[in-house]
C-alpha cells in the first residue's frame, strides 16, 4: 500500500508539473469581432476588394506577431445529411437546445453538428493526440473546389464512423463533401475562448481554417470568422493588445470592432484556477503520503518491540550458543519483512 500511495503522489506531482509547464507560464486571450452593420455589409459587397485585402494583411500580422501566438478557433456548425447523428453531437446539446438543430429541408433531414475551424498550431498548443488516422497537413488548409474537406472527429464518433468515410453537408452557404482522416483520443481538450474554460473535443468535428483565397466560396465570411481565436502569450495583456491594435492601424482597420479580451476583466484566468487546484491536490497527496509513512514507521516499531519481547529468551540462548548480534538482527528483519512486506506493496 505504501508503494501505491507513493505512485499516486508521484503521478499527482508529475501531472501538476506538466500542467504548469504547458499552461501556467502563459495566458490565453480571446479575440473576437463585433463589426457594426455598416462596416459588415460594406465589407461583404462584391465590389469591395480593398477591405478584404486589408483583412488578409491583418491576419498575416496576427500569425507573425512578436508578443503572442495566434490560434484560430472559429466555432462553425456544419449542416450534415445522409447520416443519422446522435443528439450529443448536435449544436446546442449542452444547453438542451439540440432538438432545434434537426431540420427537414426538401425531404432531406439535416443535422447541425458541432464543429470548429482551427489553424495548424491548434494541435501542438493543446497537445492533441489521435487514436487513429492522421492530423491535418499543410495542403489541407488550401481550399480546392470539388475536393472533399478533410476532418478529424472526436473520440465519441468512433463507434459510428471509420477512417475514409465521407459526410455530405453544407459549409457556410455551399454544399460540400467531407472525408474523415482521423479520430481523437479520449480526454482531449481545448480552451474555448467564448466560454473561457477548457472544453472536451470528444463530440466535435475539427476542420481546417482555410488560407485566404478570394476564389473560394464565401471567402470573405470565412476570413472574418478567423478573427475568432486566442492569442497565447507570456508577455502580458498590455503588450498583446498594443501589438494587436497597432496591426489594425497599420492595415487600415482601426475603426473595425475587433479586440483582444482581457480574461481578468470579467473572469479569473481559468488556467490559474486549474493550476492552483492541481497544486493543492498535489500538496494534499504529499501530506497523506507522509502521514501514511509515519504510521508505517510507528507500526514497524511496535512490531519490532513485540518481536524482541516475545523472543527475548530464544535470542538469549542463541547468543549464548555463539550467535552474533547481526544474526539476531537479520532474523528480526526477516520477520518484519514477512509481516509488513505484503502491506507495503499492496
Amino acid at each position: 500500500m505504501t508503494c501505491n500511495m507513493y505512485d499516486m503522489q508521484h503521478v499527482s506531482a508529475e501531472s501538476t508539473k506538466k500542467y504548469q509547464e504547458q499552461y501556467m507560464d502563459k495566458t490565453y486571450y480571446s479575440t473576437t469581432e463585433a463589426l457594426s452593420d455598416n462596416i459588415y455589409y460594406s465589407y461583404l459587397e462584391d465590389e469591395n476588394k480593398e477591405d478584404y485585402k486589408k483583412l488578409v494583411q491583418f491576419k498575416n500580422c496576427l500569425e507573425h506577431a512578436k508578443h503572442f501566438q495566434y490560434i484560430t478557433e472559429a466555432t462553425q456548425p456544419l449542416e450534415l445529411y445522409g447520416h443519422t447523428f446522435d443528439k450529443q453531437f448536435l449544436y446546442g446539446y449542452e444547453t438542451g437546445n439540440s432538438e432545434e438543430n434537426e431540420d427537414i429541408d426538401n425531404l432531406k433531414k439535416s443535422y447541425r453538428v458541432k464543429a470548429i475551424q482551427t489553424s495548424d498550431d491548434f494541435y501542438t498548443e493543446y497537445s492533441i493526440k489521435l487514436a487513429d488516422g492522421r492530423l491535418l497537413q499543410a495542403d489541407d488548409y488550401k481550399y480546392q473546389s470539388g475536393k472533399p474537406i478533410p476532418v478529424i472527429l472526436g473520440n465519441s464518433y468512433q463507434q459510428y464512423f471509420h477512417i475514409g468515410d465521407k459526410l455530405s453537408g453544407m459549409y457556410l452557404t455551399e454544399d460540400e463533401e467531407f472525408v474523415i482522416v482521423g479520430f481523437l483520443q479520449p480526454k482531449q481538450f481545448y480552451y474555448a475562448s467564448g466560454e473561457r474554460t477548457m472544453v472536451s473535443l470528444s463530440r466535435y468535428i475539427l476542420m481546417p481554417a482555410f488560407e485566404a483565397d478570394e476564389i473560394m466560396p464565401d471567402a470573405k465570411i470565412n476570413l472574418l470568422q478567423q478573427m475568432y481565436g486566442v492569442a497565447v502569450s507570456s508577455d502580458g495583456y498590455d503588450a498583446c493588445v498594443s501589438e494587436y491594435d497597432q496591426a489594425k492601424k497599420d492595415c487600415g482597420l482601426e475603426t473595425w470592432d475587433m479586440v483582444i479580451k482581457d480574461p481578468d476583466l470579467s473572469n479569473s484566468n481559468i488556467f490559474k484556477i486549474y493550476g492552483a487546484m492541481s497544486e493543492e491536490v498535489s500538496q494534499q497527496f504529499k501530506i497523506i503520503y507522509n502521514l501514511f509513512l509515519i504510521l508505517a514507521i510507528i507500526s514497524i516499531t511496535f512490531v519490532l518491540c513485540a518481536i524482541l519481547k516475545d523472543n527475548e529468551e530464544e535470542f538469549g540462548i542463541e547468543l549464548f550458543c555463539g550467535a552474533k548480534d547481526r544474526d539476531i538482527w537479520m532474523q528480526i528483519m526477516i520477520l518484519i519483512g514477512l509481516i509488513e512486506g505484503p502491506g507495503l506493496f499492496m
